[in-house]
């Protein structure tokens, strides 16, 4: 394969990213806990950087095209390793808000250009097993984040500077590989974003899902496992249950989704995923169910990125894929940012039983807009 060396880079800065990213969250929500801050605050911390990516994401493809995809990836996570390192210079919750939001618009960059490189550096035969590999290191820096973070503490300035460091590892490569060939993602002028959304609305709404799906249940089953009378002991049992479904099951998923037609199996993994989600209403209490059965929900959950990435890499023109990109990590952003208010709002009106149900519906939508684009899919057209 001609971009091994930039696929073998991408997937080691996505493994450090991801590994900064869950080291320094806790971190910054500890700290500020420790000093007494309020939630509502601590809140706005964590998502000053989904807001920051929001509005930035825009602005990359254009950014990029200028001054070339390898340099704004060195530039920028040199910038956002540096700037981790000012926290702990301005210690106070309104400049960690705003150091938030502009790491995370930083950042966003990364996000757009990986996902785009990596599909352009891949042939469709291939595609969903390469990026499988690309989210299992994504999924594991997610996992290693939290038991770093609790091996290294919370006091001082080392933390900060740890989290420097493993940014760094995932800077190294692109600076050394300056000179080798970088898929080309076009020159020609993209069609507007605006177009480029009405023209792939399945790719725009299982982002959308897959943002969802990533952020919620990560956040609100120990909630729900708590409230249905379980220890919570058990609750973060079940959520290193779910993260190892969601490590061990992506490459299976990207083996399927190389295999089938990718929108028949998404009608199959909406569905599954559904009737796995109301599952976990009547075994969350059983010894002996309860387990597979969210190891299984946690592949599933994690599978709609994978195939939203893989829809995102049939795009026939090279010049369209940053943009589409970058919408793609607008709609994660907007899902991440509202997903876990939202759904904690319903279950505090309805009680715990809403997260599952909620999930089942969101999973049972991503199907029939699935279904509906198959059968509007004109004649023809390649299985995939």
């Amino acid at each position: 394969m001609v971009y091994r060396r930039i696929l073998a880079a991408l997937i080691l800065t996505t493994l450090t990213d991801s590994l900064a990213e869950e080291f320094l969250q806790p971190l910054l929500v500890l700290r500020l806990e420790h000093e007494g801050v309020s939630t509502f605050l601590i809140g706005l911390v964590s998502s000053a950087g989904d807001l920051g990516v929001l509005l930035a994401a825009p602005l990359v493809p254009t950014l990029a095209r200028s001054i070339g995809a390898v340099s704004y990836l060195r530039w920028s996570l040199l910038v956002v390793g540096l700037g981790i390192l000012l926290f702990p210079v301005f210690p106070h919750v309104w400049a960690w808000i705003a150091l938030d939001f502009g790491l995370g618009a930083i950042t966003c960059g990364y996000f757009v250009l990986s996902d785009s490189l990596i599909n352009a550096a891949v042939t469709d035969d291939y595609r969903g097993r390469v990026l499988a590999a690309y989210m299992v290191a994504e999924s594991l820096g997610a996992i290693l984040g939290p038991s770093l973070l609790s091996a290294v503490g919370i006091e001082g300035f080392a933390p900060f500077a740890v989290a420097t460091g493993i940014m760094g590892v995932g800077i190294v490569p692109w600076f050394l590989l300056a000179s080798i060939a970088v898929p080309d993602l076009g020159d020609e002028h993209p069609a507007p974003l605006a177009t480029l959304a009405r023209g792939a609305p399945l790719v725009l709404i299982v982002a959308l899902a897959g943002a969802f799906m990533d952020d919620v249940p990560k956040s609100l089953l120990p909630v729900f496992s708590i409230e249905r009378g379980l220890s919570e002991t058990t609750a973060v049992l079940i959520l290193a249950v779910l993260a190892a479904g969601t490590v061990l099951w992506q490459l299976p998923a990207g083996w399927a989704a190389d295999r089938f037609d990718r929108r028949s199996y998404l009608v199959g993994l909406g569905l599954a995923t559904a009737a796995c989600s109301v599952a976990l209403l009547f075994f969350i209490t059983s010894p002996s169910l309860r387990w597979p059965t969210v190891f299984v929900l946690g592949g599933l959950l994690n599978a709609f990125d994978l195939v939203a990435l893989a829809l995102l890499g049939e795009r026939t023109r090279l010049a369209d894929l940053a943009s589409m990109s970058a919408a793609v990590t607008m709609a994660g952003s907007v899902a991440g940012f509202l997903g876990p208010p939202f759904t904690g709002a319903v279950m505090d009106l309805a009680g715990p039983d809403a997260l599952p149900i909620v999930t089942a519906l969101v999973a049972a939508g991503v199907a029939g807009a699935a279904l509906w684009s198959r059968l509007r899919r004109p004649p023809g057209r390649g299985s995939r």
